[in-house]
This record gives structure tokens, C-alpha cells and sequence, in this order.
């Protein structure tokens, strides 16, 4: 960001900055939150093969005491868990990789067009861009 400063505005650098504060600060936060819904994911899937391990084990009993209806709705609560998580999962990261992308996105316009305003030419535009491209990347 100091390379860029002194090549072209103070603005460029307080943009990149920013951006990139916004971007690291923003990920954190949201990967936590991702890994909050994984493992409650995974606790669902530990839920559902246990019980599968114990309806198995336990298949005469069931049979026996007529109690197949109560374990298929049993089981299919634990199934309506899961998918429950994994859709809080799946949207969770998500939105971690949209809104990250809108992060970088408008930084980048802000810087282009801070550049633009400043110089105009599109060699400094081809150059702030590539650089700013590599740093996100």
C-alpha cells in the first residue's frame, strides 16, 4: 500500500488498507461462524450413525415390541437434523464468498477510479489493477 501511496494519491493507500482490514477482519469472523455450523453438522451425522449402530444392534427388540414406526420417526428427526445444518452450513459459506467478493470488488472500483481521477491514464489503471489482483489474490 506504501508503493502504491507514493506513486499515486494517499487516497490509494488508505483504500487498499482499508479493503484489506475490512477483508481479513470480515473472514475471520465469518469462518468462525463456519466452523460453529460444521461441527454442528458433524455432531447430526455422529447423531444419525449412532442411532443407525443401536437400531441394527437392536433389530429383534424393535421387531419384537412392535416399535418400528417410533424408530423410523425417531430416525428421521435425526435426518431433518442434519439437513437442517447442512443447509446452515451451505449458506454460511455461502455468503462468506459473496460478501468477500463484494469486498474486494468495490475496493478495487474505488481504487480504479481514485486512479483514474488522479492520472487517467490506462497504463496506471492496467498497473493498480494487476498489483491490487495479486496482493487479493
Amino acid at each position: 500500500a506504501s508503493g502504491l501511496t507514493r506513486l499515486f494519491h494517499p487516497a490509494l493507500g488508505v483504500i487498499v488498507t482499508a479493503t484489506s482490514l475490512a477483508y481479513i477482519c470480515f473472514t475471520v469472523f465469518m469462518t468462525q461462524e463456519a466452523v460453529r455450523g460444521k461441527r454442528e453438522m458433524k455432531e447430526a451425522d455422529n447423531a444419525i450413525n449412532g442411532r443407525t449402530v443401536e437400531v441394527l444392534l437392536n433389530q429383534e427388540t424393535v421387531t419384537l415390541l412392535h416399535s418400528q414406526r417410533s424408530e423410523a420417526d425417531a430416525f428421521g428427526a435425526l435426518l431433518l437434523d442434519y439437513q437442517v445444518s447442512t443447509i446452515r452450513f451451505m449458506n454460511l459459506t455461502s455468503r462468506l464468498s459473496s460478501i468477500q467478493n463484494a469486498i474486494l470488488s468495490t475496493g478495487l472500483t474505488a481504487a480504479l477510479v481514485t486512479v483514474a481521477l488522479q492520472s487517467g491514464s490506462a497504463g496506471d489503471l492496467v498497473l493498480v489493477q494487476g498489483l491490487l489482483q495479486q496482493l487479493w489474490a
